[in-house]
């Protein structure tokens, strides 16, 4: 997204009014249509109403998530949620896979100056909630997490754009 390290916050801003204005569109694809799950195992956390199957990782069309793994165990929910993963199970009342976990108690802003870093899904987190379930057609996107310099226990938040060589917008 970023060609230099140079004022990264303007050519962030600068890719995006590229991608809208070369009529670059989200994924609307069903996401539960397209999910597939590995590795079976009998490890990790339940809760209430979980059971076995239970899978170590999710493949998605556009992104693997992996519990337990930490530079893929972090995703984002329809409702805004930003989840650490810790298993993914099946839920009986639910009738459906979910994933187990627990999310970011804390969201604010990492950025404020052009424009707030929650409009380009970027925050800074802190405090992990108990252990929840989330069901995995909830899942809107990848997270990756980065520790944030001088605040130990705070990490930046990104969401994280898989696209095929075919969907690349062409700059002109």
């Amino acid at each position: 997204m970023m060609n230099k390290d140079d004022k990264p916050l303007q050519q962030i801003v600068r890719r995006i009014h590229e991608a809208k204005s070369n009529d670059v569109s989200q994924c609307n694809c069903d996401l539960k249509k397209e999910v597939i799950y590995y590795k079976l195992h009998s490890k990790g956390p339940l809760i209430n109403d979980t059971s076995d199957p239970r899978y170590q990782s999710l493949k998605f069309k556009q992104f693997t998530l992996i519990s337990q793994d930490s530079k893929n165990q972090y995703c984002s929910s329809i409702n805004g949620d930003i989840v650490k993963i810790y298993n993914i199970s099946y839920h009986k009342k639910l009738q459906c896979e979910v994933v187990l976990g627990r999310t970011f108690l804390n969201k604010e802003n990492v950025f404020t100056l052009l424009c707030l870093s929650s409009k380009l899904g970027i925050y800074e987190v802190h405090t992990l909630s108990k252990l929840a379930s989330w069901p995995v057609h909830h899942i809107d996107s990848k997270i990756c997490l980065y520790q944030i310099p001088r605040k130990k226990s705070k990490y930046a938040a990104f969401p994280l754009l898989h696209i095929d060589k075919d969907e690349v917008p062409k700059i002109q």
